[in-house]
C-alpha cells in the first residue's frame, strides 16, 4: 500500500521580501546620524558617553588610521571585545573602513588568538593595554600581524613592561656558563658587559681575561656579592643595580662585547627590543652580543630585528650572538608596530566615505570546531542587512529603544546588539563586566533604567528571573525580549510578564551560519503539552527545510535534518573549503543555490512552525556558546598518556554543564595537568566543570562509547 506524503506548503517558505541589497551595514548607521546627531547612542552606568555625532567622529578617526594602514575592502581587523564603548566605536570604525572584523575575546589564551588572527590573515588588532602582554610574546602570537591599536592608552607610546620587581637570584651551571664565556671572548674583548649576571658564574670565568667588565643586575644582593669577589681578585669591575633597559643610563660607555642573560624570562619582545636598543648604544660597531637563557632559533632574530643587529653563528649551544652593524639605532623595524589613542586622535573626524561592497565580508565570528581547532563563519554585508531591516520593521525598532548590552562580543547575538539599535536609532546602554557578573546589578539595571530591550541566550536571563521575581517591582518600559540559542523553559515567559507586563518575548533560531537568527516565534501563551518552545518561522528571503537522510523532504510532523538557505546563509568558512563543502551543500529545491546543513534535528508542525528537536551530533549549547565536544576530546586526548578522552554534557546544580572523561596508561596526566592543558587552549566556558580519570569508560553492545552511561555517571560525580 503506497503511503501518502503530505509535504511542507511552498507559502511556509515564500519569505521573498525587499531590502537594500546595494548597501552595506554601516550605511545604515551613518544615515542614523544623520537624521538624529545629538541623539544618545552609547551609554554606562555613569551616563551618556556618545552621541550619535560623538560615535561616528571617533569612529571615522579610527577608520581614517586604518586606511592609512592600507586597510580596507578585502582585509581583516581583530576587535578584542570588551563591555565598553571602545568595542563598538571599533567595530563601526572597521564597518567604515570596508573591511571585515574578527571578534576576539580578551581572556583568550595566546594560541587560540594567533589561530583566530593567522587564519583569517587578519594585519591589524584593535584593543587595549591589557592586550600586550599576549602581543608581547616569544614568538609573536602572529606572523601575520603587523599593526596594533590600544585605544585607551592616550600617550603616543604604550608604557613599557618592566621586569618583576623582586628578582630572585639566578644559578649557572659551571658548564653552561664555560660555553658562554667562550663566545663572548672570541674576538678578544678588553672590556665586557654583563646584564643579568645572577650568581656570577660568567663573571668569574670571564673577568680575569680582560681590562674591565661591567654588570648590571635587579638584584641588590648579587651586586654585593659580585663587587666582593672582584675586589678580592683585583679586579677592575663597574657593577651596579638596575633593569636591562637601564643599560645606557647606568653604564654609559662603549664596550666591546655583551652577554645578556636569562633572556627567557624578560617580560615580552618590546622590552627585548627596548633593551637592545639600549645595547646599541654602547656597544661599537663590530662588537658582539651573546643572549644566553633562551630557546629560540637565531633566524627569529634576523627577522626581528633588521640592520642594527645580524645573527652570527653561534656553535652547538642554545645561545644566539649579535653582531652590532654599522647602521644608527633605530634602523629596524620591529612588527607589529603599535598605534594608541594619542595617533587616533590625530586624525580627521570627518566623514570618511563607506567603503566595501555588499557581497564583501562584514564579519568572522569563530566557533567551537570538531577539528580542536575553532572555525571562522564568514557573513556578507548583504546577510547582515537583510537581517537588520527585518528586526527593525517586524519589532518596529526605533530612537526610544535602549538594549541593556550584556552578551559576549564573540557571540554573533552581539552582532544585533551593536548593529541592529545604531542603525534603527536606538541606543545601547553598556553593561559592565562587573555587573554582568552579578544577577542583581543587572536586575536592579533593568527595574530601574529604561531598558526596553534585552537580547541573550535564555540561560543568561533565566540566571537573573529570579532576581527579578523577588523584588516585587513591575516595569514597564521592557517591550522587547529575544532569547536564542539554547532551550527555554516553559516556565520562563510566565514568570517573566509578571515583572514585565508589556514584554513581547521571542524565540530566535539558527546558527551562526545563518546570521544571528534565521527564525522567530513570538510567544504569546505557552501550551503546557509543549515539548519546548517552538522553532519557528523562517526571516524575510531565508527558506527552511526538513530533509531525510538522502536529502528529501520529510512529511509534516515527522523528524528529519534542518537545513537553511537563502539570503541569511553565511559564505562559508573562512580559510577551509573542505568544511565549507560538506556543510555548504547545494539546493536540492533551488538550482544554483546552497542550503546549510544545520546538525539539528526538527520537524513541520502543521500550523507551519519548525519544532527543534535537538542536535545530530555531539555539538551542544553551554551558556548559550556552540561547543563541539570534539574539540574538547580532541585536546584531552592529544596528551602523552591518554588513550581515550569523552566529553558530555549534564546537569550539575540544575545547570547545563561540560564534563571530561578520560583514561589512560599509567601514569598519565593528573586532572589539574589536563584541566591546566585545556585552560590553554578553549576559552573559560569550555573548560569542563569536571574532569573525571577512570581505568575504563561504558561501551555499549555495538562497541562504542556508551555517552548516556558516562552523563549519567557525571550527574553523580563520576563513581
Amino acid at each position: 500500500m503506497t503511503r501518502t506524503v503530505e509535504y511542507p506548503p511552498a507559502a511556509w517558505n515564500a519569505t521573498e521580501h525587499p531590502y537594500r541589497s546595494d548597501i552595506v551595514p554601516a550605511q545604515l548607521i551613518v544615515e542614523a546620524a544623520g537624521r538624529a546627531p545629538r541623539a544618545p547612542a552609547l551609554l554606562t552606568g555613569e551616563g551618556l558617553t556618545h552621541t550619535y555625532g560623538e560615535l561616528l567622529a571617533e569612529a571615522n578617526r579610527l577608520a581614517h588610521l586604518l586606511a592609512e594602514l592600507g586597510i580596507g575592502p578585502g582585509d581583516y581587523v581583530g576587535v578584542v571585545g570588551r563591555h565598553r564603548p571602545d568595542t563598538v566605536v571599533a567595530q563601526v570604525a572597521v564597518a567604515l573602513a570596508g573591511a571585515a572584523f574578527v571578534p576576539c575575546k580578551p581572556d583568550w589564551p595566546p594560541s587560540r588568538l594567533g589561530h583566530v588572527l593567522e587564519s583569517t590573515g587578519t594585519r591589524c588588532l584593535i584593543g587595549g593595554a591589557g592586550d600586550l602582554a599576549r602581543l608581547d610574546g616569544f614568538p609573536p602570537v602572529a606572523a601575520t600581524l603587523t599593526d596594533v591599536v590600544l585605544l585607551d592608552v592616550p600617550t603616543e607610546e604604550p608604557p613599557l613592561p618592566r621586569p618583576a620587581p623582586t628578582v630572585r637570584r639566578r644559578t649557572m651551571d659551571e658548564a653552561t656558563a664555560g660555553r658562554i664565556v667562550r663566545l663572548v671572548l672570541a674576538g678578544e674583548p678588553s672590556s665586557v658587559l654583563e646584564i643579568g649576571f645572577g650568581d656570577g658564574a660568567v663573571l668569574r670565568q670571564a673577568a680575569p681575561h680582560v681590562d674591565l667588565y661591567a654588570g648590571l643586575d635587579p638584584d641588590a644582593e648579587a651586586v654585593r656579592a659580585a663587587l666582593t669577589w672582584t675586589k678580592e681578585q683585583g679586579l677592575l669591575a663597574d657593577l651596579v643595580q638596575g633593569a636591562a633597559h637601564e643599560v645606557g643610563e647606568q653604564l654609559p660607555g662603549r664596550y666591546d662585547a655583551a652577554v645578556l642573560s636569562d633572556v627567557a624570562h624578560l617580560p615580552g619582545v618590546r622590552y627585548l627590543h627596548a633593551v637592545l636598543d639600549a645595547l646599541a648604544d654602547v656597544i661599537r660597531p663590530g662588537g658582539e652580543v651573546v643572549l644566553a637563557g633562551m630557546a629560540l632559533p637565531a633566524e627569529f632574530f634576523a627577522t626581528l630585528l633588521g640592520e642594527v643587529w645580524s645573527p652570527v653563528p653561534a656553535g652547538e649551544g642554545p645561545e644566539v650572538v649579535l653582531r652590532r652593524g654599522e647602521e644608527a639605532p633605530g634602523g629596524r623595524a620591529a612588527p607589529p608596530r603599535i598605534w594608541t589613542g594619542y595617533h587616533v586622535a590625530r586624525h580627521p573626524a570627518i566623514d570618511m566615505p563607506v567603503r566595501g561592497r555588499p557581497g564583501d565580508v562584514a564579519y568572522v565570528i569563530f566557533t567551537s570546531g570538531s577539528t580542536g581547532r575553532p572555525k571562522g563563519v564568514a557573513i556578507a554585508n548583504t546577510a547582515l542587512v537583510n537581517m537588520l531591516q527585518w528586526a527593525t520593521e517586524t519589532f518596529s525598532v526605533g530612537p526610544a529603544d535602549r538594549l541593556l548590552q550584556v552578551t559576549s562580543f564573540c557571540f554573533d547575538l552581539s552582532i544585533y546588539d551593536v548593529f541592529g539599535l545604531l542603525s534603527a536609532g536606538g541606543s545601547i546602554r553598556m553593561a559592565t563586566e562587573e555587573e554582568i557578573a552579578e544577577p542583581a546589578r543587572l536586575a536592579d539595571i533593568l527595574l530601574t533604567e529604561p531598558i526596553t530591550l534585552w537580547n541573550s541566550a535564555p540561560p543568561m536571563f533565566a540566571w537573573v528571573l529570579p532576581f527579578l521575581s523577588s523584588s516585587g517591582s513591575v516595569s514597564t518600559s521592557m517591550r522587547l525580549m529575544f532569547l536564542a540559542g539554547d532551550w527555554i523553559a516553559l516556565s520562563l515567559p510566565d514568570e517573566t510578564k509578571k515583572v514585565f507586563p508589556k514584554v513581547q518575548i521571542v524565540n530566535f533560531g539558527g546558527a551562526t551560519e545563518t546570521t544571528v537568527w534565521s527564525t522567530y516565534f513570538v510567544i504569546d501563551e505557552v501550551d503546557p503539552s509543549w515539548a519546548s518552545i517552538p522553532y519557528g518561522r523562517p526571516l524575510w528571503n531565508t527558506r527552511y527545510y526538513v530533509l531525510d537522510d538522502d536529502r528529501r523532504p520529510v512529511p509534516i510532523g515527522e523528524p528529519g535534518d534542518i537545513y537553511s538557505a537563502g539570503t541569511s546563509t553565511a559564505l562559508g568558512y573562512h580559510g577551509d573549503p573542505a568544511q565549507t563543502a560538506r556543510r555548504f551543500v547545494p539546493d536540492l529545491l533551488v538550482p544554483g543555490e546552497r542550503m546549510y546543513a544545520s546538525g539539528d534535528r526538527g520537524k513541520w508542525r502543521p500550523d507551519g512552525e519548525l519544532q527543534f528537536l535537538g542536535r545530530v551530533d555531539h555539538q551542544v549549547k553551554i551558556r548559550g556558546y556552540r561547543v563541539e565536544l570534539g574539540e574538547i576530546e580532541s585536546i584531552v586526548a592529544g596528551l602523552d598518556g591518554v588513550r581515550e578522552a569523552v566529553a558530555v554534557t549534564a546537569n550539575i546544580a540544575g545547570e547545563q554543564s561540560l564534563v571530561a572523561f578520560y583514561t589512560c596508561r599509567p601514569p598519565g596526566p593528573e586532572i589539574d595537568s589536563v584541566r591546566a592543558a585545556l585552560a590553554a587552549r578553549v576559552p573559560d566556558y569550555m573548560v569542563p566543570a569536571r574532569i573525571i580519570r577512570r581505568d575504563e569508560l561504558p561501551l555499549t553492545a555495538n562497541g562504542k562509547v556508551d555517552r548516556a552511561a558516562l552523563a549519567a555517571l557525571a550527574q553523580q560525580g563520576g563513581a
